[in-house]
């Protein structure tokens, strides 16, 4: 393997002089040097030697030719994972609306006694601070999802808030605000992600699908000039 070490250097070099001869004449002399001591090396190269390096390039060239059809399969399938996302998640939605008072609970025990006028108060501020906001959790691709569906109807992100209530709803140290998700359940039987047009509760993902499947989205965000011109 010593003699395969010794090509390296030398394709190295023919690349570095080569790119930085500014005269064509000298470029072509330093190429014909350095190819001329390439084909030297591999020719002293023995015969197990030069056979384990066709062996590694030609793994070299399988390993390549894997990850460029990787690369062409990823992309042709990101347009049928985004049509498929929707739907899965609609199904999925459906399977844990029953689970949504349980974490009610888990939210109204985090968030003890709490003023209720301040907090309503500022549900009110947050619905009322965009064309579009929606209350949720970050770690939720029920919020992620709801984002990318009102985008979808022609909303521009810049008109879309996203209201972080924390990480997750599993957990009580996830929830970062418990008062206000016990108080926005309380307010509108939503649960989470609760989303607003112009300040109106549309209600949660599942409600949000079905507005959009009714045409209804559409027209309270052209309502409240929320869409694209």
């Amino acid at each position: 393997t010593t003699g395969a070490r010794a090509l390296v250097p030398i394709l190295l070099g023919t690349r570095r002089l080569v790119s930085g001869a500014g005269n064509p004449v000298e470029a072509r002399g330093t190429h014909d040097a350095s190819a001329t001591a390439y084909f030297a090396v591999k020719n002293s190269l023995t015969e197990p030697q030069q056979a384990h390096c066709s062996a590694r390039k030609a793994t070299f060239i399988t390993r390549k030719h894997r990850l460029q059809m990787r690369n062409i399969l990823l992309l042709a399938l990101l347009p049928l994972s985004d049509a498929l996302a929707a739907p899965v998640l609609r199904a999925v939605s459906s399977v844990t609306s029953p689970l949504a008072p349980i974490f009610d609970k888990l939210a109204r025990a985090s968030a003890g006694n709490y003023d209720v006028p301040a907090v309503r108060a500022a549900i009110h501020r947050e619905r009322q601070s965009a064309p579009v906001v929606i209350f949720g959790y970050e770690l939720s691709p029920f919020c992620g999802r709801a984002r990318q569906m009102l985008e979808d109807e022609g909303v521009h992100e810049s008109q879309i808030k996203i209201v972080s209530l924390g990480a997750a709803p599993s957990l009580p140290g996830l929830i970062a605000e418990p008062a206000m998700v016990a108080e926005l359940a309380n307010m509108y039987g939503a649960g989470l992600p609760c989303c607003f047009v112009d300040g109106d509760s549309i209600g949660d993902f599942k409600q949000l699908a079905a507005a959009a499947d009714d045409g209804s989205l559409k027209r309270r965000l052209d309502a409240a000039g929320a869409l694209d011109p």
